[in-house]
């Protein structure tokens, strides 16, 4: 009997060790975790050519873990050029709360399609670039976010600022023998909307653009006279070579300002559009001197005084439906 016993227990304990060995070592562990949270400082040198701007800022972390050095192993993922200043770190109890202060140039692609009536929204992207996301994440710090409400960005109003929780995902281990083939860090955006209010600048922009279409538009009401005189006809596409040449060399002047991109901005389709209603005027009073023999004075009047009211309507109308698709 004291051996079937002993046969007993001898194969209970084998199971049990086998059932050890082909267990997982590793058991599952919660990741840890620092709340990050920013203030904003300062933004500045909006370089639309470039596509980059400046930022001062504050950032800050909370945990608990004492190995954790969040700061230090914090990437700044589109920051072209930065330094840090002003390090500070403090024990209490049982958090460790480190703050830093950040001067940089971020990389961004400035969207310059509704200009000048632009809304963009800048991001700052902080990234864990050491612990993966099975060992470190990020929470952000939903009370204290914020920035300086004396920020003075030249042309431009802060509308709003968000802290956006997120992840990287990478299609690569970086040759980590004992990591799957893919990869997650914790990310946070700090994200800050921006919106043109320099509404003059429309006006500044395109002044010159629609007083050459109005002398262009007046040729309309000169039409009869080409019965009269055929040579009118020179001095008719004069006028409309000229309010084009005015017209071309106000766009070349608005890329001075907007910088050149290959998008079309609001300020390209305004004077394409116009552009197109000169080739139109053109056309017109080229048909005109082409059929005047099928017209009389009286038919050429009303046709003139009708034309300029289509033409100039028209024209307002698709300039109005332009514009508002930018504002709104």
């Amino acid at each position: 009997m004291n051996g079937l016993f002993r046969k007993f227990f001898a194969i209970v304990a084998a199971m049990f060790v086998t059932e050890n060995i082909w267990a997982d070592p590793t058991p599952n562990v919660e990741p840890d975790r620092a709340m990050l949270g920013a203030y904003i400082i300062s933004i500045h040198d909006l370089n639309f050519g470039a596509n980059t701007f400046g930022a001062d800022l504050w950032i800050w972390t909370d945990y608990e873990n004492p190995r954790l050095q969040p700061l230090k192993t914090l990437e700044l993922v589109n920051a072209k050029s930065a330094t840090t200043t002003l390090q500070n770190t403090q024990q209490k109890e049982i958090q460790t709360w480190s703050q830093e202060k950040i001067q940089g140039t971020f990389r961004h692609s400035w969207d310059m399609t509704n200009f000048p009536f632009d809304r963009h929204n800048l991001s700052i992207i902080l990234e864990e670039a050491q612990d993966d996301m099975g060992h470190f994440r990020y929470l952000e710090d939903t009370k204290n976010n914020g920035y300086a409400k004396d920020i003075n960005i030249d042309g431009f109003a802060i509308r709003k600022m968000t802290v956006e929780n997120t992840q990287r995902n990478y299609d690569s281990n970086f040759g980590d023998p004992g990591a799957p083939a893919t990869s997650s860090y914790s990310q946070i955006r700090i994200n800050v909307e921006i919106e043109r209010i320099s509404r003059i600048l429309f006006l500044k922009l395109h002044t010159a653009l629609y007083v050459s279409f109005l002398i262009a538009a007046s040729c309309l009401f000169l039409l009869p006279q080409i019965l009269k005189i055929p040579q009118m006809i020179g001095s008719i596409l004069s006028a409309i070579v000229g309010s084009l040449f005015a017209s071309i060399i106000n766009l070349r002047a608005a890329d001075t300002v907007i910088g050149r991109g290959e998008s079309l901005t609001l300020v390209d389709r305004l004077h394409f559009v116009t552009f197109f209603y000169f080739i139109l005027l053109g056309l017109i009073a080229m048909t005109v001197l082409v059929t005047r023999e099928r017209w009389n004075i009286e038919g050429l009047y009303r046709f003139s005084r009708w034309a300029a009211g289509i033409y100039v309507v028209s024209y307002v109308a698709v300039n109005a439906l332009l514009v508002w698709g930018a504002v709104s």
